[in-house]
């Protein structure tokens, strides 16, 4: 159940729904379209310069944003960091399935 914050609407919906709308919302896309890149290149390792000049401008688009998606995708930028490469199945990205 999704409702505004005066609760005059409200509507069902799934668990991808939600997933589908946090991703593409105004403030993930800053977020994700570095992200896409680096998944979407040969070497993703993220010693590279191209790579590193992307998870950057990542890091930075997401210090913008607000409350709890702001520690959540940090958190999560931090763990890709720390790992040192973006695997290409998505498998150490807690925010992000790219393919």
């Amino acid at each position: 159940m999704v409702a505004t914050k005066d609760k005059k609407y409200s509507s069902w919906t799934t668990q991808s729904g939600l997933q589908y709308y946090y991703l593409n919302s105004k403030a993930m896309k800053n977020v994700k379209k570095p992200l896409m890149r680096i998944a979407n290149r040969l070497n993703t390792s993220l010693k590279k310069a191209n790579n590193k000049r992307d998870f950057n401008a990542a890091m930075k688009a997401a210090k913008k944003l607000h409350g709890n998606q702001r520690k959540f995708v940090l958190r999560s930028l931090k763990q890709l960091k720390k790992d040192g490469s973006m695997n290409v199945g998505g498998t150490n990205l807690l925010i992000f399935g790219l393919q």
